[in-house]
């Protein structure tokens, strides 16, 4: 309620927009000797750059009441929402249903710079997808150069898209089957084999999974040829398969798809589909 009339009285004093976020405070930040504060270190913080343990857009109800109450006023001052909104079909969708005016990105384009180009352009399936690991808010709070964990090795800003030879995308053998799956508790690993024209290659994988007999979704995206996967749930049946992507977000065609069959009190093992 505070929220909303700060907001009404800001857009009476000729504010041009309300940019709505969950914090990042010093109040709340975490001490360190010899340390400047760092305001994003804290609860505030946390909520502020939500990382992969969150939902997608969990702030987005903070501008979604703002912008109600100013609407009630009949005040018409763009609302920005932010946190966690990585791709432009879902800042469309909340903007559709009203819950705010403007998105506000950040992590997600320093991971790709070219998102809102690549989505406007009819490329979305070309975009280098945040997945909200905050490594690189862990090098901005220990003053460290910024850069993108889904990056090359060594690089110091996002590929462009013209900067790779337009060729194919390093890709497996269509017989081959490099992908393999194996059970711990509570959680699948997933091994594969980098693609052996791709030695020379810095590619990221897209690592795909479909819940029984439903569509591939997008899992996560990692630069390594393993992965973890930690969400699974009892008495369900998941598919696994793995897309190699060039740094210029060019998807390669997907591996061979491991099944497995998770019952409630442990898992059957993996089998290749």
């Amino acid at each position: 309620d505070d929220a909303g009339e700060f907001a009404i009285r800001f857009a009476e004093l000729g504010a041009s927009y309300i940019s709505l976020s969950a914090g990042g405070k010093f109040e709340d930040a975490v001490h360190r000797p010899g340390k400047p504060l760092y305001p994003y270190t804290g609860y505030s913080g946390d909520r502020c750059m939500p990382g992969d343990s969150h939902p997608d857009a969990p702030n987005i109800w903070m501008a979604r009441a703002v912008r109600s109450a100013l609407r009630s006023r009949d005040i018409d001052t763009p609302v920005i929402g932010s946190g966690k909104i990585g791709t432009a079909e879902l800042a469309g969708e909340l903007i559709a249903r009203g819950d705010c005016d403007i998105v506000g990105m950040a992590r997600a384009l320093l991971a790709d710079p070219y998102l809102p180009a690549k989505s406007r352009g009819g490329d979305s399936d070309l975009v280098t997808r945040c997945i909200y690991c905050n490594v690189c808010k862990s090098l901005d709070e220990n003053f460290k150069t910024v850069v993108c964990y889904l990056w090359p090795a060594g690089s110091v800003h996002a590929p462009s898209p013209g900067e790779r030879d337009p060729g194919s995308v390093p890709g497996w053998a269509s017989e081959s089957e490099p992908l393999s799956v194996t059970m711990e508790p509570g959680q699948c690993r997933l091994r594969w084999d980098p693609p052996e024209a791709a030695l020379d290659v810095p590619l990221r994988y897209e690592v795909e999974r479909a819940e029984g007999d439903g569509p591939f979704q997008r899992l996560t995206s990692c630069t390594r040829s393993s992965q973890l996967d930690d969400s699974v749930v009892g008495g369900r049946v998941y598919r696994y398969r793995v897309r190699p992507c060039d740094p210029t977000g060019r998807r390669g065609d997907p591996s061979n798809t491991v099944g497995v069959e998770i019952p409630g009190d442990g898992a059957r093992p993996a089998t290749q589909a």
